[in-house]
Formats: C-alpha cells, structure tokens, sequence
C-alpha cells in the first residue's frame, strides 16, 4: 500500500518509508542511502519535516551524506519557513556559532520565533540571551507569556497518556526516525 503511494508521489508516505529504511524496520532492510533518497523526494514535493531531516543530514553527516552547509542550511530555512521549530532552533544555534553581534541577533530572532509557538530548548537560549543581555526585558517577559500560552493550548489528558506512555518505551524506540545510534545527539 505505502509503495503504491510513493508511486503517486504521496510526501508522507515517503517521508514515513524512509524512516523504516533508516531504521531498518516494517521488515525492511537497513539502507541509509534510499533513506536519505526518499527524505529528499518529500522534500522536494514541500514536506516541511523532510526539508528538516535532509537539512540535518547535509549538517551533521548521518546517513551517509556529505556535509554541506550550505545545502544544510538552505533544508533548514525551507523547514522553519514551514513550520518546523526545531529547524528555527538549529538556524539559531548555528547563526550563535558564528558569533559576532549579527549572529547572536539573528540566533535570538530564530529562538524568540520558536519559543513563542512554545519550543521549549529555544526558550532556554532566550532565557540564556536574557542572562547575557542580547534580550530586555520586555522581549523576555513577552516571550515567556507566549510559550506559556502556546503550551497550554496543546495541553490534554490524551497528550499527557501519550507522553507517559512513550517515556515507559525503551529509549531506542523513542527517538525521531532520522535521528541514529550513530547521531551523537548534537541539537537533541
């Protein structure tokens, strides 16, 4: 069925294909190679989460990819232009590698974006900045008041048996699809 999907260029079908050859599971067998083929087709066909996952490879080297980062970096724009906070969270930390004053504007103007959808690693690098001094207080403050708010608004018991329930998984199955034993967790 899924195969059949791909046929038709159906994005969520590839992208979830090529999370079990990443992970060799659903009785396939492990091959990073289409993995990284098939998160690159969504991506391609506009899947936000594939731009993010092939951005991550071009950055970090996993799957087999050669790091890139320029390419890397162009994934992860597409990826937080649609929607997906922890691509904001990575364009932030790398522009906060950088450093210099333009890279620490623009690594809080990344963090502020996500942490007001309610992203809880870049409410930590604002609370950092706020520390340091690259945030006032009043940005601080108001950034606060929108994660708390965003979060709320996920809040339910259904989420809240979800997250109990994978917590009580072993911590290999937790882990996002593209993310490997290999991965040393850097962004995690």
């Amino acid at each position: 069925m899924m195969k059949k999907r791909i046929e038709f260029n159906d994005k969520e079908a590839m992208y979830m294909m090529a999370g079990h050859y990443h992970e060799g599971s659903m009785g396939l067998k492990q091959d990073r190679s289409k993995s990284f083929e098939l998160f690159s087709r969504a991506a391609e066909l506009g899947l936000s989460v594939a731009h993010h996952t092939v951005g991550m490879a071009y950055l970090t080297g996993i799957m087999g990819v050669k790091k890139d980062e320029k390419k890397a970096m162009h994934h992860l724009r597409l990826a937080a232009i649609g929607g997906v906070l922890e691509s904001r969270y990575v364009l932030g930390a790398e522009a906060n590698q950088a450093g210099k004053r333009h890279g620490v504007e623009l690594a809080m103007k990344h963090w502020i974006i996500a942490a007001n959808a309610g992203h809880d690693e870049s409410l930590e690098a604002i609370k950092d900045g706020y520390a340091q001094g690259y945030v006032t207080n009043e940005v601080f403050t108001k950034v606060l008041r929108a994660h708390e708010a965003a979060t709320d608004e996920t809040k339910s018991d259904q989420r809240d048996q979800a997250a109990s329930a994978r917590a009580s998984l072993p911590s290999n199955r937790r882990k996002c699809c593209w993310r490997s034993r290999e991965d040393s967790g850097k962004y995690a």
